[in-house]
Parts: structure tokens; sequence; C-alpha cells
């Protein structure tokens, strides 16, 4: 539990810095602009671009959110562009680790397209 708590507090921090990076950058946009997130589903890597504001959430558009969570390669999600449970870069981080999504304020719901093609 230590271990997942501790995973989720590095996450954070990174999807933190990126924001500020990007703030700082004046949003201009482009590759390389988010954290780099791996894809299981399909064992590629891919780019992404961090938006600056976070999404709203509640329990009707729940089914629009794919789970972005810390794996072994990193940030990760089970699926990326090219499958059909892709929802095109609309994430929920389990923040409070109980593998529930949450209001948000308890979890984070943001956008974050991924950039193909992946490598």
């Amino acid at each position: 539990m230590k271990m997942k708590i501790l995973a989720i507090f590095i996450a954070i921090g990174m999807l933190l810095s990126v924001g500020i990076a990007i703030a700082k950058r004046g949003g201009e946009g482009g590759r390389g602009d988010g954290p780099v997130i791996y894809v299981e589903n399909q064992g590629l890597f891919y780019d992404s671009i961090v938006t600056a504001e976070p999404l709203p959430y509640n329990i009707h558009n729940a089914h629009t959110f794919q789970e972005l969570y810390i794996g072994p390669m990193g940030l990760t999600t089970m699926y990326g562009p090219g499958d059909t449970q892709y929802n095109g870069g609309r994430w929920w981080f389990d923040v409070n680790g109980n593998d529930i999504m949450d209001p948000e304020g308890t979890d984070h719901y943001f956008g974050c397209p991924l950039l193909g093609p992946g490598y």
C-alpha cells in the first residue's frame, strides 16, 4: 500500500511539473510538451500534450475516461490510438488509490491526447 501511495505522488508530481513547464512556455503546444505514455495493449510508447485545465467528471460521463497509472514502463494505459477502447486522451488518475472513479478533488480527470505514431 505504501508503494502504491508513493507511486501516485510521483505521478502527480510528474503531471504537475509538465503543466508548469507548458504554462511557462505560454502553452505553445507541440510534440514533446507532455509525458511519454506506454500503451500496454500495443507495446508502444506515445508522446503526448497535456491540456492546462482539468476536465469535469460526473457519473454520466464516467465512461469517457480511461485510466492512466504508474506501471513498470512509467505512465501507462491499456489502450491507445487505433484501439476501439481508446477514448482520445481523456484520462482518469486514481489519486486516492481505491480503484474507484471518485468525484473531482479526490481523483484527477484531464485531457492528454497521444501523438502517433507510437514507437
